[in-house]
């Protein structure tokens, strides 16, 4: 969740992410609503100021999911439950600047008391720029994928 926080400070991956969300916010699987619920405030919480202006966009649709409704027809168990509590929540965090403002402070302080870096502004690869800069004048020279092969070919 971190990277993807930090990712949204770059306008090309955030781009890429958003559209990949309010998919998973129209699925009918209960899973998929409630992890991308988790997603979204986690992004508002740590990610890019703009995370927050478009989860308040998608605001009456988190408002919609408090009434999700998924009955799993063999146990009978109404699954929906968890995507019920979790967007009640979450519409209460974002109808409420203080409560957010608070929590992306205390999630601050937790993180610079751990060492953490708060923003991808924080973070440098092995050329000395943040790869989630969006002023970087080369983008394609930082250490992005990190963990990615660097060559394909033996």
């Amino acid at each position: 969740l971190g990277w993807l926080a930090r990712a949204s400070y770059r306008h090309d991956d955030y781009a890429l992410m958003t559209p990949i969300i309010y998919q998973r916010l129209a699925s009918r699987r209960w899973r998929c609503v409630a992890k991308c619920i988790d997603l979204l405030h986690h992004l508002v919480l740590h990610g890019a100021a703009r995370c927050l202006d478009d989860a308040r966009g998608v605001s009456w649709k988190i408002k919609e999911l408090e009434r999700f409704v998924s009955i799993n027809p063999e146990s009978g168990k109404d699954e929906g439950e968890t995507v019920r509590i979790k967007a009640s929540r979450f519409s209460e965090l974002l109808s409420n600047d203080a409560l957010i403002l608070s929590e992306r402070e205390k999630s601050r302080a937790i993180k610079e008391k751990l060492g953490l870096p708060h923003s991808g502004a924080g973070q440098r690869n092995a050329f000395g720029a943040s790869p989630f800069d969006p002023n970087d004048p080369d983008p394609s020279a930082s250490n992005y994928y990190s963990n990615a092969p660097q060559s394909f070919s033996s």
